[in-house]
């Protein structure tokens, strides 16, 4: 990322990074679709601003460790929230008048759980 553009997203103009150091998301309901899918329901903390969200969860494999032949599983997490909704309204326009800066954003996680003995 370039460092211009990676000050400005730290500035108080999106994530206030001095105010609000850290996000956070806390579960409170597992939904399953299928074998490999589920709805991970709970509350997202950003920019001070606390709102329910959903993640569509999709499970990627097993597989053994190599060095210590624990299990490994991968699952893969996305929403999408409106940055507006956490109080991040910061926007230019361009020449034209469009908005510089879409409002909604991706938020994608990975994950792999090794198993412990």
């Amino acid at each position: 990322m370039p460092p211009q553009r990676d000050a400005h997203l730290r500035s108080a103009d999106f994530f206030d990074i001095s105010r609000f150091p850290t996000m956070s998301f806390e579960s409170t309901r597992i939904r399953l679709v299928d074998q490999n899918h589920c709805w991970l329901d709970g509350n997202f903390f950003m920019h001070g601003v606390t709102r329910p969200i959903t993640f569509q969860v999709t499970y990627t494999g097993t597989n053994r460790d190599p060095l210590t032949n624990a299990w490994r599983i991968g699952l893969a997490a996305n929403t999408t929230i409106d940055r507006r909704e956490y109080g991040m309204v910061f926007n230019s326009r361009l020449i034209d008048g469009i908005a510089a800066i879409g409002n909604e954003t991706r938020i994608e996680i990975y994950i792999e759980a090794i198993q412990m003995s």
